[in-house]
């Protein structure tokens, strides 16, 4: 009878098999198995108080019966008696060494309850037993990196994925590789939970963006990423460019990564820029002889000739193009060289839909967002004026990528600087110089809880960042037109102030940064961005040389400093600059060379200024992690690296640590805001 029983139950079949286990019990009262079988029955159709009766049942007839001490945990904990099924879960593991199913359970609900501390040794109990069980290494990898073990949870999460592999466990374990400093190793993980449906784009953006060097057959992942919103694509081109670098112009032009390549990314490097004009020129010269090619690569190539403002066109473009008949390959070859009509009519469908969406449609929306930004402040400064006007012709950056990982408290990132948040929800935070949104979008939607104002002077620019936040559904951000130096009269104190590329536009850059300290609450935090001297002299070079050439910053102009910067010889002091992903844009081109007003800061200029604002250095935000790394190989003993003296030391070695900027933390000294020691100001 007790086999019949069995077998309805693993056929689950499960009230049949309740009813006969009940037959056997009616016939053998004493029967402890069938007691505990009849109790996990009833629990799992939902009667735990019947079930809980029949397992006390069969732990009266054999109080040692392991498997119902489990059972008994798993109906105690559907009866929110956590402590009770503490107890039974444990009894269950020590009656039976290594129990491997309520050693789980056990982990589970320390983990749920809080208890970190012994979660931690149930797991680490659990996999001496089942050192190669893949829910026990995914819940010791789990518990592990709560606790702040992230070398063990990689550890424990590498080996579970060799036994089974699982997106969501590659996702967890390319996280950790990340936030250890190994963006390398986690290409990988991240690429296969990419392609399995875990939500790791953004992640895998972030590795492939970080990564030096990137593994082969990712080509899946990265297609799928170019395809998620919520990515900055951009994180993604130079994974891409390695990978299409080898290929034959043939192989390229066929590539599914060719067209979302050219349409979705600004493309940087210089030995791509010229194979692009190459391959431009040669799809003309095909069409003109009579073989047309494929449209949808003329519309990608014309895609990123607007990305660039047709930064290489030649003037007037190639000759013969009116003789092509009318229709959509002719107006896409014209698109190389000039921007389509604003009043192309909007295509039907296909490739030509694609480009006018990305290149017309925008700007329509932009003229008309213009007119309705509000202004705050401006005032009569000659400097401001003439940078107002520099980015009313070319909003900088062109293009602009909101990249959407799930937020983060602020103090999440603080906390490394020694640093906290004010207390207060949402957080406010100002912007000032929003540009065409990158920054203020950014910290939109990087941290949880806060409202961003983002001021500048370009109302062209900031009709850009709104069509961007309106397009992707960000709503913690709102937009204004003003001058930083005339922030003064505003009345709100902010407790987040972020100016990052800014100030050192302005003629005097200390005023407008005390301008802004005005604005800072008490127990408020500051992030700045401040050009460095040393790490800018490719720029002063290149600055030095368009001056000599007699160039200005028209776009024919911009065209010409470009070609000739391209062809100057690699060993030339302004080489350098063709490397910055501001070259490709005659926007950015204007912005890193021809700016109206530059200054640039020494370390000892910026603890001087710091000083006078009395605000403390918390440490500065790397854009390379060497930078840190230096700094810790030279100087151990100084976890917090906030003596900037150290760091001109430093710098004087390594003339590009900072990559041409500052960017660092700060806070009024003796603020609230400080977690960590507080530094003094010098003298």
């Amino acid at each position: 009878m007790l086999d019949d029983a069995v077998a309805l139950h693993r056929a689950g079949r499960l009230p049949e098999a309740a009813a006969a286990y009940e037959q056997v019990l009616q016939a053998h009262p004493h029967h402890a198995d069938a007691w505990q079988l009849l109790g996990l029955v009833r629990h799992r159709l939902g009667d735990a108080p019947a079930a809980l009766a029949a397992l006390d049942e069969a732990l009266a007839l054999e109080p040692e019966h392991a498997p119902a001490w489990a059972n008994r945990g798993l109906v105690l904990r559907a009866l929110d008696r956590a402590d009770d099924a503490a107890v039974s879960f444990r009894r269950a593991a020590d009656l039976r060494e290594g129990f491997r199913e309520p050693l789980l359970n056990l982990l589970r609900l320390k983990a749920a309850r809080g208890d970190l501390a012994g979660a931690r040794t149930t797991a680490e109990e659990a996999l001496r037993h089942h050192p190669e069980d893949p829910e026990a290494l995914r819940l010791a990898g789990l518990i592990r990196a709560q606790t702040g073990d992230l070398v063990g949870a990689v550890q424990a999460w590498g080996a579970a994925l060799g036994q089974a592999p699982d997106p969501g466990l590659a996702m967890g374990l390319g996280q950790a590789l990340l936030q250890l400093g190994r963006p390398d190793d986690a290409v990988a993980p991240l690429a296969f939970a990419v392609t399995g449906g875990a939500p790791a784009h953004a992640l895998f953006a972030d590795a492939t963006l970080q990564a030096r060097q990137h593994p082969a057959g990712l080509d899946a992942a990265l297609l799928a990423t170019l395809d998620h919103e919520g990515i900055d694509h951009q994180r993604l081109e130079r994974a891409i460019r390695q990978r299409l670098g080898g290929l034959t112009d043939e192989e390229l032009l066929a590539h599914p990564l060719f067209v979302p390549w050219l349409s979705r990314c600004l493309v940087s490097h210089p030995t791509d820029l010229a194979r692009l004009d190459a391959l431009r020129d040669e799809l003309v010269t095909q069409a003109l002889s009579g073989a047309p090619p494929p449209l949808s690569a003329v519309c990608a190539l014309a895609t990123q000739a607007w990305l660039t403002e047709h930064g290489s066109a030649p003037p007037g473009g190639p000759p013969g193009l009116l003789a092509l008949p009318t229709g959509d390959l002719r107006t896409a070859l014209g698109a190389l060289f000039r921007p389509l009509p604003l009043d192309t009519p909007r295509p039907d469908a296909g490739p030509l839909r694609t480009l006018w969406e990305a290149t017309v449609a925008p700007t329509l929306d932009e003229r008309a967002r213009a007119e309705t930004i509000p202004v705050l402040a401006l005032g009569a400064d000659e400097v401001s004026e003439q940078v107002r006007a520099m980015y009313e012709a070319n909003p900088y950056p062109r293009r602009v990528g909101v990249h959407r990982p799930p937020p983060v408290p602020l103090d999440t990132t603080l906390a490394a600087f020694g640093l906290s948040a004010p207390p207060r929800r949402p957080l406010k935070v100002l912007v000032a110089g929003a540009g065409t949104g990158q920054h203020p979008l950014q910290t939109a939607t990087r941290y949880a809880d806060v409202e961003v104002l983002g001021v500048d002077l370009s109302r062209r620019s900031l009709a850009r960042a709104q069509r961007v936040a309106a397009a992707h559904g960000i709503t913690n951000v709102r937009f204004a037109q003003g001058d930083l130096l005339e922030l003064g009269n505003l009345p709100d104190r902010f407790d987040v102030i972020e100016s990052v590329g800014v100030l050192h536009h302005l003629s005097d850059p200390l005023r407008g940064w005390a301008v802004l300290r005005e604005r800072l609450a008490p127990d408020g935090v500051m992030r700045i961005g401040l050009y460095a001297e040393r790490g800018r002299a490719d720029v002063v070079s290149a600055r030095a040389l368009v001056a000599e050439w007699g160039l200005g910053d028209a776009p024919d102009d911009l065209r010409e400093a470009r070609r000739r910067l391209l062809a100057l010889p690699p060993e030339h002091p302004a080489r350098p600059v063709v490397h910055s992903p501001d070259f490709p844009s005659l926007s950015g081109l204007r912005d890193l060379v021809f700016h109206v007003c530059e200054h640039r800061y020494t370390l000892d200029r910026l603890q001087r200024e710091l000083d006078a604002l009395g605000l403390g250095f918390a440490g500065f935000q790397h854009t390379l992690p060497e930078a840190a790394q230096r700094y810790r190989a030279r100087w151990p003993d100084d976890a917090a690296q906030q003596d900037l003296s150290r760091w001109d030391e430093l710098e004087a070695e390594h003339p590009r640590l900072f990559s041409g900027m500052y960017v660092f933390w700060c806070a009024p000294v003796g603020g609230a805001a400080w977690s960590g020691p507080i530094p003094t100001p010098r003298g």
